[in-house]
């Protein structure tokens, strides 16, 4: 029998773009909860430095996919990603309500294991429905929601937060995620492709292959890095540039365009160049991007230049990366994408405190060269771990 050559189909993108509007829910549930900490200070009469605490039960609640990601081994990814969805909606409406800190700590924890789902399921299902010839393009157009958070989605609900309270932004996010979880459990059940985990198919011994836990450990030290300049970066713009109202909001603008003109650019050339060359290439290009930002900071236009360069190679990375690890160990997809977002989860606990430790001390010249040498140890790590699947492509459903 001839095998078909792999293609997306208009019913292959309406499943895209329903996974796309899950993960731009999760994205903006967690950044906009971050961009109104200001906000929320206001409203429960506490400092600033108090607040942004909340992002510590967040983060270690997503260390719970650890338990959870392998059910969806056996009960399916479809119902993981709903119930992600469903207990992501009731967050977004429990932060809207919430009048104390304590609560809003509380769901802080509900939102956190709601997003390590999210992150876990959504490549996993990319990874059962599309052939691994055309997984590139699948998940950049499942990535597309970072820049539409980014320039569209956070700026507007903070702006709606600051304007008339956070109880609207978070009342938004809430209605979204409800929707997307009812499309999700009415089109995606059927439409999960032939890798996809269902309790009658689930393999009952899933195990990760070592060089699966190989790139997983490499998976750990590509998070850190763009948490760690993240993190300091608005700090750094309006301390080096002045003006941080107008500098900032440049910078983040120019964040979301390179996160664009990266996406754009990983769905024409991951799955041309291979995943693992891809990845490789953009780990090469983030770190050379890190290091030469801190040299930019007596232009801003070049500064500006930096970061959409930096945010755009590593759009390239975290398109390939998944698609790459995905096909590692097929049997074991569930799990691995857990792990995939558990070691987001760990980069983003790890990266405020070493971070802050080369802040401290050297400021973003110590960030950007330590980062720039972290991604050159990922990339070399991965070229001799990480292999592409030879003589095997998943037929598209």
């Amino acid at each position: 029998m001839e095998q078909r050559a792999p293609t997306l189909t208009l019913a292959d993108a309406a499943i895209l773009a329903l996974l796309m509007g899950a993960n731009l829910v999760v994205l903006a549930s967690d950044i906009v909860t971050t961009s109104l900490y200001p906000a929320l200070a206001a409203r429960y009469g506490v400092p600033l430095e108090t607040v942004v605490l909340l992002s510590t039960p967040r983060a270690l609640a997503q260390l719970g996919v650890l338990a959870l990601a392998p059910l969806s081994e056996r009960v399916g990814r479809v119902p993981m990603l709903v119930a992600s969805l469903f207990l992501a909606s009731a967050a977004a409406w429990g932060a809207a309500l919430a009048r104390s800190l304590g609560v809003m700590a509380m769901i802080q924890v509900a939102l956190g294991l709601a997003l390590a789902v999210g992150n876990a399921a959504i490549p996993a299902l990319a990874g059962d429905r599309f052939a691994y010839a055309v997984r590139g393009r699948a998940m950049a157009a499942i990535r597309l929601a970072m820049p539409l958070t980014l320039i569209g989605a956070a700026p507007g609900l903070v702006a709606l937060g600051n304007r008339v309270g956070v109880t609207a932004p978070f009342a938004l996010l809430g209605l979204a995620a409800m929707a997307i979880a009812l499309l999700a459990a009415w089109q995606l059940p059927g439409a999960a492709g032939p890798g996809a985990s269902t309790h009658a198919t689930a393999a009952p011994r899933a195990r990760l292959t070592a060089r699966a836990a190989g790139v997983l450990v490499l998976a750990l030290g590509l998070s850190l890095v763009p948490q760690a300049v993240f993190t300091f970066l608005a700090a750094w713009v309006g301390g080096t540039f002045g003006n941080p109202a107008s500098t900032v909001a440049l910078a983040i603008t120019c964040d979301g365009c390179g996160s664009l003109a990266g996406v754009a650019a990983s769905a024409l050339l991951v799955d041309r160049l291979t995943k693992r060359r891809a990845a490789t290439a953009g780990l090469v290009a983030a770190a050379a991007f890190a290091a030469l930002l801190p040299g930019t900071r007596h232009t801003f236009p070049l500064a500006c230049a930096a970061i959409a360069a930096f945010s755009a190679s590593l759009e390239v990375v975290f398109v390939a990366f998944p698609a790459l690890l995905s096909e590692m160990a097929p049997q074991a997809r569930g799990a691995i994408m857990g792990l995939w977002a558990v070691a987001l989860a760990a980069g983003g606990a790890l990266a405020p405190v070493a971070g802050r430790a080369l802040w401290m001390r050297w400021g973003m010249a110590g960030l950007g060269r330590a980062g720039g040498v972290v991604l050159v140890a990922v990339a070399v790590g991965l070229a001799i771990v990480a292999e592409e699947p030879s003589g095997r492509l998943q037929e598209a459903a």
